[in-house]
């Protein structure tokens, strides 16, 4: 069974504009969420796996894809909360994914939110995090990810989805006045298997700033 102590955040209402997703604060303020901002510059992987397999067919498989990782959370949600059968009525294929994340997922000790709304004045920027948990008894931004190829695993993936937990702890830190030190990342596919990575984000302030300035940037030209 999982301990909970939950941290009580303000909701926040969410709006779509241009395509990109917006957080509304309490104050009225509407930031970008972080994967809008993280997903603005395409890595040149994914460019060249869309060239690959046509635009439309890659469209179709990210509509999979997304669809699949959706419900992969929803399970994982289930399960933080100590439901008796969170895999309950769900596909094969993403029961198959809970299963082999779940020995990282059970290494999560103390949570303190779960698919929680937070936001970022100094940055102003927003998202929706996984998971604030201590895990192997350190406070951590926990994401889970799902993966078909490859290309999730390049050493530019994975600093993105640090960049991303960086984002996640100065939101928290922000709110809390606690800021969490490391991010977890919780990969699973069905054809390359289990992979957890956990690194300091403090070596991503630098990181998180240039990539909210680039964006900046795009968005005003």
């Amino acid at each position: 069974m999982f301990k909970h102590s939950f941290i009580d955040f303000p909701k926040l209402e969410t709006k779509i504009i241009n395509g990109k997703r917006y957080y509304i604060t309490p104050t009225g303020a509407f930031y970008p969420s972080i994967t809008t901002i993280l997903s603005a510059t395409e890595s040149e992987g994914i460019s060249q796996w869309k060239k690959n397999v046509g635009e439309e067919e890659a469209s179709r498989i990210s509509k999979i894809m997304a669809r699949r990782g959706q419900n992969l959370h929803d399970i994982c949600e289930k399960y933080l909360l100590n439901h008796k059968n969170p895999t309950f009525e769900y596909m094969p294929d993403v029961i198959a994914l809970f299963s082999l994340i779940k020995k990282s997922i059970d290494r999560i000790q103390k949570i303190y939110a779960i698919e929680q709304e937070m936001y970022s004045d100094l940055y102003q920027i927003a998202g929706r995090c996984d998971v604030v948990a201590d895990y192997r008894n350190n406070l951590s931004i926990i994401d889970f990810k799902t993966s078909n190829s490859d290309i999730e695993y390049t050493p530019e993936k994975i600093q993105k989805y640090f960049i991303q937990c960086k984002a996640y702890a100065e939101m928290f830190g922000e709110r809390t006045g606690i800021k969490p030190k490391f991010g977890v990342l919780i990969i699973g596919s069905l054809d390359y298997g289990l992979k957890t990575y956990i690194d300091d984000l403090s070596k991503y302030s630098n990181d998180l700033e240039t990539t909210i300035a680039a964006y900046e940037g795009k968005k005003y030209a």
